[in-house]
């Protein structure tokens, strides 16, 4: 389990699978969400991820240009034969993701648990 000083994330590897977890309750600027998105990248590039799980339990609010990273993330992902899945989305959250459809272009899921399981 690896947390760099000033990180904005907490990863761990369970089974294989890159576990990142959000550790800002509120995401606020567009600089932060680049430092965010820089962050996953330094930590996947380099070890060829291919199953990541971004746990979103924490986080309270993000803004909409998340939205466009995850998409960016999924498909730097999905070049490598890899997988995105979401979890621990809070009822907002959630409901920002269905309101925009993204429901339907990520694997969303409650809880890391079943995150993990689901590989």
């Amino acid at each position: 389990m690896s947390t760099a000083p000033n990180s904005h994330l907490r990863f761990e590897t369970i089974n294989s699978v890159t576990v990142a977890h959000l550790l800002d309750h509120n995401i606020v600027g567009e600089e932060n969400v680049r430092a965010i998105f820089k962050e996953l990248r330094d930590e996947i590039e380099p070890a060829a991820v291919t199953k990541l799980v971004l746990d979103f339990r924490d986080v309270e609010f993000v803004p909409s240009s998340v939205l466009a990273h995850l998409l960016t993330l999924a498909q730097k992902l999905k070049e490598r034969q890899g997988t995105l899945k979401l979890c621990g989305l809070n009822p907002v959250l959630t409901e920002a993701f269905r309101v925009t459809r993204l429901s339907q272009k990520f694997e969303i899921h409650a809880d890391e648990a079943t995150a993990l399981g689901s590989f």
